[in-house]
């Protein structure tokens, strides 16, 4: 099943396989700012977490509804905080997710809301793994 998603999501977004779950870049610099605070890393990505929960039903609501002004504010919020937290993969799946609805060529309705949750919840295991 996960090689069928990461196959689509080559196909349709150009997203290749062997791009990385991870940015080391970015939480190095997250565990360099946290090392006076050892939680400050599990609240970042407890805090992705949560909030990242109702982006997810809204992508799916909208996606259903073919509605892609809807649909684009939950893949920019998770685009953007995926990012800050060192989720690379993710980022870069919605960020050209919103580059085809900004360009009006967006047709993977279907497919975008098993897409996303299949790379949040890969990055949040990959993260979980990182940071113990």
């Amino acid at each position: 099943m996960s090689d069928q998603l990461i196959a689509q999501e080559s196909a349709l977004f150009s997203l290749s396989p062997e791009l990385e779950l991870l940015d080391q870049e970015q939480i190095d610099l997250l565990t360099e700012a946290s090392e006076s605070d050892p939680a400050f890393m599990r609240e970042i990505v407890d805090t992705f977490r949560g909030e990242s929960g109702s982006k997810l039903e809204q992508i799916a609501t909208s996606a259903a509804a073919h509605d892609p002004s809807a649909l684009r504010p939950g893949i920019h919020f998770i685009a953007g905080s995926a990012a800050n937290t060192g989720l690379l993969r993710l980022s870069e799946l919605c960020r050209r997710i919103e580059e085809q609805i900004d360009g009006g060529v967006f047709t993977a309705y279907d497919a975008v809301p098993a897409l996303v949750r299949f790379e949040h919840d890969r990055a949040l295991e990959a993260i979980e793994r990182k940071i113990g």
